[in-house]
């Protein structure tokens, strides 16, 4: 599902705001686990059938070290540059959407533009 480029009334904007408050936790979160794991950020030049392998492992390592209160690693400039380019997300053409993905957008925009305004 995609953001609206022009949103037109209160529901697509409310839309588009909880898609980027969603959004930007989830992508510090790969920001945290590509320093971690620069093999992330940098690819992985392994078998295709390990990269599966090597995504949980480095999921499951990265959650046990925060849970265990390990600092976040600090990288290079050149590695930062690659995590950050890597995390920024285009807004794919709307054009592109299929039936389903517009069904489900257009039924968030109704709960959203039928929300009260006091928040």
């Amino acid at each position: 599902m995609t953001p609206f480029e022009n949103p037109q009334g209160v529901g697509e904007n409310r839309y588009n705001e909880a898609q980027t408050r969603t959004r930007n936790p989830v992508e510090r979160t790969y920001g945290l686990w590509k320093r971690r794991f620069p093999i992330l950020a940098r690819g992985i030049h392994v078998k295709l059938q390990s990269v599966q392998s090597i995504i949980v492992a480095t999921a499951v390592l990265h959650n046990i070290a925060r849970h265990f209160g390990e600092a976040d690693h600090q990288v290079s400039r050149i590695l930062e540059r690659c995590i950050t380019q890597g995390n920024t997300i285009a807004v794919p053409n709307v054009a592109n959407e299929d039936a389903a993905g517009s069904s489900r957008r257009a039924a968030l925009v109704a709960y959203f533009h039928g929300m009260d305004d006091e928040e």
